[in-house]
């Protein structure tokens, strides 16, 4: 059985195709949902399902607060799409065990050439 990830947000679909072939992935977003940037609201959004469901979670501005993070009982790991992860409750992670991970370096070539 593949691991579930969610994606709340779009990315590129060359990363998303190579997910796919190790992943089920979980994307509300291709069917034309409106991402809520926080999930404090509806309890029935197809991203707080989704969310809940997963066991990885990639992340681009989509808010990971602590109540989010203690909701998903089969989260195993945070990833960030970018580089700072200040959207993303690390203690709370951190505290359940779950690593968050990110690309430190992403983005270094665009800031460079600026």
């Amino acid at each position: 059985m593949k691991p579930i990830v969610f994606i709340p947000e779009s990315i590129a679909v060359g990363g998303l195709d190579l997910l796919r072939a190790e992943c089920d992935c979980l994307t509300p977003w291709e069917d034309g949902s409106t991402m809520p940037v926080n999930l404090q609201g509806d309890k029935n959004s197809p991203f707080r399902t989704a969310l809940y469901e997963a066991e990885g979670v990639i992340v681009r501005l989509f808010q990971m607060n602590e109540q989010d993070i203690g909701r998903a009982s089969r989260l195993k790991v945070i990833g960030k799409h970018g580089v700072g992860v200040d959207n993303i409750d690390c203690p709370a992670a951190t505290a359940r065990g779950i690593p968050v991970v990110y690309t430190p370096s992403a983005n270094a070539r665009a800031v460079a050439a600026r």
